[in-house]
């Protein structure tokens, strides 16, 4: 389903002919409800290529992939190993200095919301496949709604539920939002559960 077949859905709902909600309205309130859903749920997972820099400790993973919202696994192309994900105190443990150390890649952890740290870092570059979880994608009339279809009414709910109450329709938007909710919380358990494996470093 595209984001202008929700668009329609949520017109429909709303049963109003643009005199209260116009289109950029329902756009945004459609946009917004995409960004809580992927970050809420985690559903959208990716997979793309960074370049670690010699004598470099820290990563900022915004700012080297735009849409990154957590972790999932590194890979290191060159020497052809995974990364192990650990906490902070764990190389701490090993050594105080932990941040200073030469001795090839080991293990990564994270530092903030979107920063994660190497421990071992090397005098050279390499390159490291990264699987993450992203943020929604700015959507499109035309673009296709990745959100499974059995919950794409979570979308529809929402942005019903959130431009009755920017109406002050209170009463019609807690139906929605009740459905909405419900939706939400069960999408994301069924998320969890395909990924259980990988949520060593959720943010929620």
């Amino acid at each position: 389903m595209t984001q202008g077949e929700v668009a329609l859905r949520i017109k429909h709902n709303l049963d109003d002919s643009g005199i209260y909600y116009n289109e950029s309205d329902i756009t945004e309130s459609i946009q917004d409800g995409y960004d809580e859903i992927a970050v809420y749920t985690e559903f959208i997972e990716k997979q793309t290529e960074i370049t670690l820099q010699p004598d470099t400790t820290y990563y900022d993973m915004q700012s080297l992939i735009p849409d990154y919202y957590r972790i999932i696994r590194m890979y290191l192309t060159e020497s052809k190993r995974f990364l192990e994900p650990v906490i902070e105190i764990y190389n701490s443990w090993d050594r105080n200095d932990w941040e200073l150390a030469y001795h090839g890649e080991n293990n990564f952890t994270l530092s903030g919301p979107f920063y994660i740290g190497i421990w071992g870092r090397s005098g050279t570059s390499q390159q490291a496949k990264i699987w993450y979880k992203a943020q929604a994608p700015k959507l499109q009339p035309s673009s296709t709604i990745l959100i499974n279809r059995n919950y794409i009414n979570l979308l529809e709910n929402y942005a019903t539920a959130d431009l009755l109450e920017q109406n002050e329709e209170f009463q019609k938007a807690q139906q929605y939002w009740q459905f909405y909710e419900k939706d939400l919380e069960d999408y994301r358990k069924k998320i969890q559960l395909l990924a259980k494996t990988d949520r060593i470093f959720a943010r929620t």
